[in-house]
């Protein structure tokens, strides 16, 4: 991780406060050692430690002793959970050939699944069904579940 465009303690808050800002760095998740990142980065420990105290004055995160410094709780865009699922479905997509587009079009998709339109009845309207399956794809040979509507309406049989 060592970069030579980073040599300032404001440097250093700039990295850590933009990965907090856009999520790459979750609520509660721990940041490395003042002793690690000046060792990263190539700078004094007392660089290290001024960027780590910045980021504490602004919010951003929390140090207590014994426990290291974390992302303090609502600085992050997403909590450590989701940041942490989020990783592994890049690494799962990325180690299975899955371009970042497709990724971001199936979570898109699996997202708009839980905002469809219910029918009184609790289904996904038909309608809806079909254009959402259209955007799905499948691996050659692998049918395509049947939808709850079209089970309930044959009793099951496909």
């Amino acid at each position: 991780m060592t970069n030579t465009s980073i040599r300032t303690a404001e440097d250093i808050a700039q990295l850590f406060r933009g990965a907090i800002q856009t999520g790459q760095l979750g609520d509660g998740e721990r940041l490395p050692t003042v002793r690690q990142t000046a060792r990263d980065f190539n700078v004094a420990q007392a660089t290290a430690a001024k960027a780590y105290k910045t980021i504490e004055h602004e919010g951003l995160v929390v140090t207590r002793t014994a426990a290291g410094t974390r992302v303090a709780p609502g600085a992050s865009r997403a909590p450590q959970l989701v940041v942490e699922r989020a990783r592994s479905l890049a690494e799962a997509a990325d180690a299975a050939g899955v371009s970042l587009e497709d990724t971001i079009a199936i979570v898109k998709s699996v997202w708009r699944m839980d905002e469809a339109p219910a029918t009184p009845d609790g289904l996904v309207p038909t309608t809806w069904q079909a254009s959402t399956r259209s955007k799905n794809t499948q691996g050659p040979g692998e049918p395509r579940p049947a939808s709850r509507a079209t089970t309930a309406s044959t009793g099951g049989a496909q």
